[in-house]
């Protein structure tokens, strides 16, 4: 649009004061100043085969910038303090079992390590505890020193979220009889279970297993994600939102198998993957879902997704599922014959939401037989310190 102002247009002169000062009040600074979030972003890749430990890619280029091998022991997942210096994760050792360990981002060596009972973690929603569980143990550590804090006896529970504004923390899985599978409510200053909150009905608990669960930033839901075994390898997903005000199932939907989730840093959108069970090889959907504003749909269906790209092969479903801290992308691990122009198979691929495009991705060098030899087994996002 073009103002004469030699007319002297009182609405364009009106028009052209108001977008000046909206410029010189801060826009500009928004525009020209690079999010602070990314600024050193890093996705950190648990990876397994013939060897094990951590990759760290840089997340703007997709390009591997350093590595932590445990070879031939696994991670099972990692968690970073507030600041980005350290970060935790668990895997085993050959003389006593699971170990829990610390390691500087910068230097990338062990500050310190101590034993534990359990081989997954989170930490509390302050970054003050680690929350080390598994085997029907849930165990609390000091962050700063690995003192252990407090044990107790707890369900099956494969999943963790913390509360991001309560010392509370929420466990989805099987009670210690098997018999109930639901949200287990943990209050972490008491040190005692709340409540729990069944899930379905008690004919279907025995066969319902915990694929995932997150929380809005603002906690007022719960995004679970669960999976249902029928009979023999097969069965249906589910992804549920929870209020937690009420402990009411708000909006239950259809997913794939053992969903993988991710909630956008504002709360307004949250994707669901569809890892096809992933080893079990259950029937896909091809897709990845996406949920807003109560509106369930098709974020990504990978039969057509490609048409327009050029990469070559196909995408038979997506596991990990991460979003960028400004919310304009996420990354997921993908399984299929997807390869790029240079014929590499791709195992992650970033995607932009806004516009549903591929932006870059990642593929494992070959061996000298042209075999790729290792897998992405879990993916988080933190900083990388050269």
């Amino acid at each position: 649009m073009k103002f004469n102002l030699m007319k002297k247009n009182i609405h364009a002169i009106t028009v052209l004061i108001i977008i000046n000062v909206l410029i010189n009040s801060g826009c500009r600074d928004n525009i020209s100043n690079p999010d602070e979030s990314l600024k050193n972003l890093a996705l950190y890749a648990v990876i397994d085969g013939n060897k094990s430990g951590f990759l760290i890619i840089d997340y703007a280029t997709m390009a591997v910038e350093d590595s932590f091998y445990t070879t031939p022991y696994v991670p099972k997942g990692i968690e970073f303090s507030g600041d980005y210096k350290e970060w935790y994760s668990i895997w085993k050792s050959s003389s006593s079992g699971n170990k829990l360990y610390a390691i500087n981002t910068v230097s990338k060596g062990i500050k310190r390590n101590t034993s534990c009972k359990g081989d997954l973690l989170t930490l509390s929603g302050d970054k003050n505890n680690i929350i080390v569980f598994g085997d029907r143990i849930i165990q609390f550590y000091n962050r700063e020193n690995f003192s252990l804090l407090y044990e107790d006896s707890i369900g099956n529970i494969s999943k963790i979220v913390s509360s991001q504004t309560k010392r509370l923390i929420y466990c989805l899985g099987n009670s210690l009889d098997n018999k109930r599978f639901g949200v287990f409510v943990y209050d972490l200053n008491t040190k005692k279970l709340l409540r729990f909150v069944p899930l379905k009905d008690s004919v279907q608990q025995r066969s319902m297993v915990a694929s995932d669960i997150k929380i809005s930033p603002n906690d007022e839901y719960l995004y679970i994600s669960i999976f249902t075994w029928a009979n023999g390898f097969s069965g249906f997903g589910s992804f549920m939102v929870m209020d937690i005000s009420n402990d009411n199932i708000i909006n239950d939907y259809v997913s794939g198998g053992m969903s993988q989730l991710a909630v956008s840093g504002d709360g307004k959108n949250v994707f669901i993957s569809d890892p096809a069970g992933y080893g079990i090889e259950l029937p896909p959907t091809y897709k990845i879902f996406y949920f807003t504003n109560n509106f369930y749909n098709t974020f990504i269906d990978w039969r057509t997704f490609f048409n327009t790209s050029t990469f070559n092969g196909s995408v038979n479903s997506s596991q990990e599922i991460i979003m960028s801290p400004d919310n304009k992308s996420l990354v997921t691990n993908v399984v299929g014959s997807l390869k790029t122009e240079e014929g590499k198979l791709i195992q992650i691929l970033k995607i932009g939401i806004s516009k549903k495009e591929t932006i870059s991705s990642f593929s494992f060098p070959t061996d000298i037989h042209g075999h790729i030899t290792q897998r992405i087994k879990k993916m988080k996002i933190g900083k990388y310190f050269k």
